[in-house]
């Protein structure tokens, strides 16, 4: 059984002043999380003082090791 995250349950978009991301899953987990922060950096790469926004809209649980993560 494969581990790997949804390629749906996270998606990155790339605005002139922010990057904003949407979780789709109820629950956020370590392999969501992993796949969040992945392509956070990627869409931010080396652009200082980047904004985030995290869309968290659709979750539902959000264990406190993963709050600690964000």
């Amino acid at each position: 059984m494969s581990e790997a995250a949804s390629p749906t349950s996270v998606t990155v978009e790339k605005t002139a002043s922010a990057v904003i991301a949407r979780v789709a899953v109820k629950l956020l987990d370590d392999k969501d999380l992993r796949l969040l922060s992945r392509l956070i950096d990627e869409a931010a790469g080396d652009s200082a003082g980047t904004t985030v926004v995290i869309d968290l809209s659709h979750v539902q649980m959000l264990p406190s090791l993963g709050l600690g993560t964000l």
